[in-house]
């Protein structure tokens, strides 16, 4: 990034005696003490974010900005954060050059680069004594330790330097404690969701895409329909700022422009490298006066979008309804969103050349329309009562909202039971509807002339459903009653000799029959089929019998193996013989066989899977499992025996394949069914005994650090290092 500089011009009376200002080397220590512990008050964050932002500098500088950086974050068994470019890397008079020189940088001279300050690559040291950076260049691997030096100097100290054919880049690797994991984690959340090209990781737990519903947005910010985003944040290099509303001083026509209400209302505003002034950390902005007009233009320019994109979507509404439920889109929430979207006048929001007001309309009743009953129903929590959420209505119902996330049923049906019929619009989104209820207005007319007459006053028309279009269910079927007397019907299901399993129910009930189906059956089609007793599976080769379980087993772990899962019949026991009999139909524990050994013959992972279930039987084998994890770090500096057993372990664990050893286990082990698995790639317990018997020692020296991972990989590596030295 551009440094800009002040134009100074000194005049002096006459040439004075001067002297210009240095650092002694015996003030170096100083500046580096500054450099670890005044400079950065974010001692984890803020080395993820220099050595990560270094990095796709280097991508700027080689051409390659869209290729993702790689981020390897820390977990219990492995103790360090990796980040890794694939820019030009250092030659080792650049690593003791350019990489060891405080202040020195080469990225002054454009604002392609978000780096400028030179002391960003130290920031690691601020987090520890040390780290490692490995530079790829010009067809070799060099590996330098970055130190304090018992002088309170920093140091590069080249470590070990081999041939290698990996592409060319550096990997910054810093030690992490154990008890900052998480920190980690969450610090790489929070620094990396503001990437315009997002890393490839390794070990993250998160998602990085943004939470809650998109507002608007335009070519330079985004606005969230989210009540707990209060800071805005200015995006510049990849890297996210916090805005603070204030620390600008704001004129009286940007304060009655409701310019900082869009800061209070979780904004990600977009500039230019350069744009803004940032402090020597990095970690905030410096609100001088270029920055702070800036972010006030930028703001102008938000308010000209969103009136330009408010306009847009009025005209493209198609009723009144329409644009009520934009208003209610724009202007529901805290109230920083009301005071933010007031710049919008109340006259924009018209429909046919007549205006609209508010995004509400008041219900009948409250407006002395008598003859008109309005109840909203809604999903409500459990109670004591009650160990379930289930829809109820709410006791008053003032007014009935425009919202596109709302349902409004015309009840044509006043001798029914709204619930049995507006409960599924509430709870899933495979209704009448196809889509989800935040809430549903019922409306009830026994005067249909004060309806007519409140519609025609108030501009009344939200999209209504006749309550006797709609499906209904039992208070039973819902799951709001197990008692078979009083409330509700009997329950179809139990009268059907044949149901279909249903893998895609998503309920968290305890009523076994909302996992099968009504069905019909054509027994000369054939197919696959379970049987059920009381709506527990009662299967001679499946070892489950919750239907729960059954579904977790077939459906998810043939998915997970790409095995198509059929319609899967669940007949019950006066019927099972007649499917039997049929050589049509196949049972599911046959139709398993049959499609994991057609699976394992044709499927290019099934090698793959079957590698990785024998790495996971040779780790358990171990009595501290993490000590083959342990093991795996060690990196001998000859090529030995080790090496070429560990090589052949981590082939055996297998990149991605955890999954899907995982899924043919699974149905390995809850199925009564002999499947002959074919033999591994490498016999792991061979290998053990031949790594053994190569190193005598092996196992005492595993035993002796197995509680002390600190000092684990040296001990084995010193150990290693030591038999083959003396081959």
């Amino acid at each position: 990034m551009i440094i800009e500089q002040e134009n100074r011009r000194i005049t002096k009376s006459e040439e004075f005696k001067s002297s210009k200002h240095t650092i002694s080397d015996a003030g170096a220590e100083y500046m580096f003490g500054l450099i670890r512990d005044s400079l950065y008050s974010d001692k984890i964050g803020s080395p993820l974010r220099e050595v990560s932002i270094n990095a796709t500098d280097a991508h700027v500088e080689a051409g390659i900005e869209d290729t993702p950086i790689k981020i390897t974050l820390p977990t219990r068994f492995d103790l360090s954060f990796t980040c890794r470019d694939f820019g030009s890397g250092l030659s080792t008079e650049d690593m003791y050059g350019l990489y060891s020189t405080a202040g020195e940088s080469t990225k002054r001279e454009s604002n392609r680069f978000a780096g400028h300050f030179g002391v960003g690559k130290f920031s690691p040291l601020g987090y520890s004594d040390s780290f490692t950076v490995t530079s790829f260049f010009g067809g070799f691997k060099s590996i330098f330790n970055i130190l304090i030096s018992e002088d309170g100097i920093g140091e590069t100290v080249l470590m070990h330097k081999e041939q290698s054919s990996e592409s060319s880049g550096l990997e910054v690797t810093i030690p992490v404690k154990s008890s900052d994991i998480w920190t980690f984690h969450e610090a790489a959340q929070k620094l990396f969701r503001f990437f315009k090209v997002k890393p490839i990781f390794t070990n993250a737990d998160f998602e990085l895409e943004e939470s809650g519903e998109l507002l608007v947005s335009g070519d330079c910010f985004k606005i969230y329909k989210d009540r707990s985003r209060t800071t805005s944040y200015a995006v510049m290099g990849n890297t996210g700022y916090p805005i603070d509303p204030e620390s600008i001083k704001w004129t009286n026509e940007e304060q009655n422009s409701f310019l900082p209400d869009v800061l209070r209302i979780g904004a990600v505003l977009d500039f230019e490298i350069g744009e803004l002034k940032v402090t020597g950390s990095r970690e905030s902005l410096q609100y001088n006066e270029k920055t702070q007009r800036t972010i006030s233009n930028k703001l102008i320019k938000v308010k000209e979008e969103c009136l330009k994109e408010t306009r847009k979507e009025i005209a493209n509404c198609k009723s009144a309804f329409e644009v009520k439920c934009l208003l209610n889109k724009l202007r529901s929430g805290n109230y920083n969103y009301n005071r933010f979207f007031k710049f919008i006048s109340d006259d924009e929001f018209h429909f046919n050349e007549n205006r609209v007001k508010g995004d509400y309309w008041s219900t009948p009743e409250s407006v002395n329309h008598q003859g008109v009953g309005v109840k909203e129903y809604s999903v409500q929590p459990a109670t004591r009562r009650s160990s379930r959420n289930k829809v109820k209505a709410i006791r008053t119902c003032y007014s009935i909202a425009a919202s596109a996330s709302k349902a409004y049923v015309l009840n044509d049906l006043p001798k029914g039971n709204p619930i049995s019929y507006v409960a599924p619009l509430c709870e899933t989104d495979d209704n009448f509807l196809e889509r989800k209820c935040s809430s549903v207005y019922v409306i009830t007319i026994t005067n249909q002339e004060s309806w007519d007459k409140f519609v025609e006053e108030n501009g009344f028309d939200a999209p209504l459903t006749k309550m006797s279009d709609l499906p209904k269910m039992t208070l039973r079927e819902l799951g709001y009653t197990t008692s078979g007397s009083g409330t509700g019907s009997s329950n179809s299901k139990h009268t059907l000799k044949v149901l279909e399993f249903n893998p895609d129910f998503t309920g968290y009930s305890s009523t076994s029959s909302n996992f099968f189906r009504p069905t019909e059956v054509d027994m000369d089609e054939g197919g696959v089929f379970v049987k059920i007793d009381r709506f527990l599976v009662e299967s001679p080769s499946v070892s489950v019998a919750c239907p729960r379980r059954f579904q977790d087993v077939v459906a998810s772990t043939c998915k997970e193996m790409g095995i198509d899962v059929p319609a899967i019949k669940a007949v019950k026991t006066k019927s099972i013989g007649k499917f039997v009999d049929n050589k049509k139909w196949i049972e599911i524990g046959d139709w398993i066989k049959k499609e994991v050994t057609c699976w394992l013959l044709r499927s290019d992972s099934a090698q793959v899977a079957i590698d990785r279930i024998s790495f996971d039987s040779f780790r358990s084998s171990f009595r501290q499992p993490t000590n083959l994890d342990l093991l795996l770090r060690v990196n001998p500096i000859k090529k030995g025996a080790f090496e070429k057993w560990k090589a052949s372990v981590i082939k055996m664990q297998g990149e991605g394949s955890r999954s899907s050893a995982r899924a043919v286990k699974a149905l390995i082990d809850s199925c009564k069914v002999d499947i002959e698995l074919p033999d591994s790639s490498v016999d792991l317990a061979n290998g053990w005994t031949a790594l053994k018997e190569a190193y005598p020692m092996l196992p005492l020296v595993i035993g002796n650090y197995s509680y002390d991972s600190i000092n684990y990989n040296k001990a084995v590596n010193d150990y290693v290092n030591l038999i083959d030295g003396n081959k």
